[in-house]
């Protein structure tokens, strides 16, 4: 899992939240977590803002 950089520049390098270093070409951006990241990564990876998730259905019917 690696952040998007904030500048919106593409830089040398990306690191993802575990340290592991990727040149620009060799990851791929996806609209959501998929596959298996690696365990530190998905550790260290910040949870979203409570506001930018869904709704809780209500599943008590």
């Amino acid at each position: 899992m690696v952040p998007l950089p904030e500048s919106g520049a593409v830089p040398e390098e990306l690191t993802a939240y575990c340290g592991a270093r990727f040149e620009p070409g060799t990851i791929e951006l996806l609209p959501e977590p998929t596959g298996a990241p690696c365990v530190s990564c998905l550790i260290i990876a910040p949870m979203p803002h409570p506001s930018a998730l869904p709704p809780e259905s209500d599943q008590s019917t």
